[in-house]
């Protein structure tokens, strides 16, 4: 048996005191094969993790990629804990690298919410070559003097190894006591290891930690790939927190529009034999005065709609009014509603149906399932067209350095805005860590929807009950900038962006759009761009007010080439002399002639409206001073819309 006295030094937590639970065990063997693992689990990165034949596997070998519970936390208070999961390495795997536990995770804002990004705690693993390793909240790791163990790393190889951990009061403090069984055997093939850990250090997150030791030297980028299963967690020290779950519908967007309700229920990445359709329910009374609205009957499977609320059987306070199947991409799911009862608040619930294998089935892998019925509420207003004034709770350049904006939200909230107006970056490309994908729309859309997942969980409550216009701009589209010159794609990715152009695949930059706005009324030209790229631009009416969308970062032509006749970035001017009248020559592009024709036409409808207002990503008159990674001092900006005049 090895000791060792490892003192965790870290900020105390004080936690809510949640219901207390027995244990917690991980139901991946019930579940379809997918890369969403569950409304009880959060994954980074996303796009590394899923889940297949019953296991959970991690499919990239980057550091410290992990999987947090949610729905169950570790008390900072006395008491025992046992932790228990089988891992093995996936048979094409070769490189070093570690799996196990990290638990404690808590960051300074003390939410568990930050904790999924900016959270440490204590590391438990094993390596493949068979050692154990372990590290406190400062990342200093130690070993045990347990150097490779061939038995454990063969293990490993072949049906895995269960890491068992058991936490219990040891005097002022508490005491770890980890080992390694031999799954296919059920020997203990390591000697027991010993931690002595501050017991107040102990509480916060619990996750599973993927290659948590840090490269060091001449190791590989790319380490072992390992997988998991029959996750275990029980004792006292462990605390239920069903509240924290997310998903499966995670958050929805909507506007009402000269009576039509548009709505986006935004889902996780769901698997092939998993549901494929959300359901939009509203109360009875309510859905009978929309579908008794002529023309209504354009909505798809009208008719069982109308028998459903007629049914004996059927809910007696909610029915189904529309069905939308979830874009395969995006996850997103749809709604557009004519003839939307908008004289009154009208209370909705989105519901999606979540299908696991019972007992009996699983060694079928499919058949048999059980379904849970999931729901998300909210409510869409009535239009406040008798109201004398109408507040616009406006954001942009959102960072998710206070992730989850707990302050910030709860504020807004307090001031209950009529509209909400996100006018861009709703994420930057460092939003949760991990990096970026390129190039690949598949997996470049599951990079970026774990990011604006990260916004979505943190407005859902206000996005919950009223309006918003979402505008996404350049760092949506993962662009520093962004000259969209109609969709046209850039010849070389980033390198020429400033050239115009999009940077990024076309089904991806579709995929941000949908994500944002498709909650937006119908565009007022939906013919796409170049590329195929979706048109977005158009008005809504609300509280007499007409509102016009614009994209005004998308048609514009890129300064690249065409204007900089100086060095360095050619969106920077950078001399207090220059001529800036020689930048506006002919052919150049701000907003594009069909916006400019809805521009036209807007200004004259007056229809319903006593007022108007433009919504655009960026302002038409800027005042230059530094700006860029550099902190260059500039006299005019490229990227503002002050050019191309």
């Amino acid at each position: 048996m090895h000791r060792l006295p490892l003192l965790i030094l870290g900020a105390l937590g004080v936690l809510a005191v949640p219901t207390l639970a027995a244990e917690f065990t991980s139901d991946w063997q019930r579940q379809p094969d997918r890369i969403w693992i569950g409304p009880q689990y959060w994954a980074n990165p996303m796009e590394d993790w899923h889940l297949r034949d019953g296991r959970l596997e991690c499919i990239e070998g980057n550091y410290n990629a992990n999987v947090h519970v949610l729905s169950h936390r570790i008390s900072g208070n006395d008491g025992d804990l046992r932790l228990s999961v089988v891992i093995g390495l996936q048979t094409d795997s070769n490189g070093p690298g570690t799996a196990g536990f990290h638990f404690g995770i808590h960051s300074q804002l003390g939410d568990h919410r930050s904790s999924l990004l900016r959270g440490e705690g204590i590391r438990f693993a094993v390596s493949s070559d068979g050692s154990i390793q372990a590290t406190d909240k400062n990342q200093s790791w130690s070993g045990f003097g347990i150097d490779r163990n061939e038995d454990v790393a063969a293990a490993l190889q072949s049906q895995g190894v269960r890491l068992e951990l058991s936490i219990s009061p040891h005097e002022d403090r508490s005491l770890a006591r980890g080992r390694v069984i031999d799954v296919e055997t059920g020997q203990q093939i390591a000697p027991d290891v010993e931690l002595i850990l501050k017991t107040q250090d102990l509480g916060g997150n619990l996750s599973l930690v993927h290659n948590a030791l840090p490269r060091r030297g001449n190791m590989p980028a790319n380490q072992a790939r390992f997988w998991f299963r029959d996750l275990k967690v029980s004792g006292t020290k462990l605390v239920e927190t069903p509240e924290h779950a997310f998903g499966p519908i995670l958050y929805a967007m909507h506007t009402l529009s000269r009576g039509v309700m548009t709505m986006t229920a935004q889902m996780p990445p769901i698997g092939p034999d998993d549901d494929q359709t959300v359901e939009l329910q509203v109360p009875v009374d309510v859905a009978q005065q929309i579908l008794r609205v002529p023309n209504v009957a354009t909505l798809t499977e009208i008719s069982n709609l109308k028998s459903e609320i007629s049914d004996p059987d059927a809910q007696p306070s909610w029915t189904t009014i529309a069905r939308s199947t979830i874009d395969p991409l995006s996850r997103t799911a749809h709604f557009r509603l004519p003839h939307w009862l908008d004289t009154e608040d009208v209370p909705y619930r989105l519901v999606y149906s979540m299908r696991e294998s019972t007992p009996a089935a699983q060694s079928s892998r499919g058949a048999g399932r059980t379904a849970t019925d999931h729901f998300y509420t909210g409510t869409v207003r009535k239009d406040p067209v008798d109201k004398p004034s109408i507040s616009v709770a406006g954001f942009t350049g959102h960072k998710d350095t206070a992730f989850p904006n707990e302050l910030l939200v709860s504020n807004v909230l307090k001031h209950d805005p009529d509209v909400l107006l996100f006018t861009g970056d709703q994420i930057y490309e460092d939003a949760g860590g991990f990096g970026i994908v390129r190039g690949d729309a598949d997996r470049g859309t599951l990079n970026y929807l774990r990011k604006i997942y990260l916004w979505g969980w943190s407005f859902r409550d206000v996005l919950k009950d009223r309006p918003s216009f979402v505008l996404p701009d350049d760092h949506d589209v993962y662009q520093g900038n962004v000259w969209g010159q109609g969709g046209s794609a850039t010849k070389e990715g980033m390198k020429d962006h400033d050239s115009g152009g999009f940077a990024e695949p076309a089904d991806f930059v579709n995929a941000v759009f949908r994500t944002q706005c498709a909650h937006h009324p119908p565009a007022y030209d939906p013919t796409p761009m170049m590329q195929g790229i979706d048109c977005w631009y158009g008005d809504a009416v609300y509280g007499r007010i007409s509102f016009a969308i614009i994209e005004d970062r998308y048609f514009k032509s890129g300064p690249g080439g065409k204007v900089n006749d100086w060095p360095g970035r050619p969106d920077h001017v950078k001399d207090l002399n220059y001529d800036v009248s020689k930048l506006d020559k002919p052919g150049l592009v701000l907003l594009g002639e069909r916006q400019l024709d809805f521009l036209e036409a807007w200004s004259q409808d007056w229809r319903g409206a006593d007022m108007k207002c433009v919504c655009s990503q960026t302002i038409f008159c800027n005042l230059a001073n530094y700006h860029g990674p550099e902190q260059e001092f500039i006299y005019a900006d490229l990227d503002s819309n002050g050019w191309p005049q």
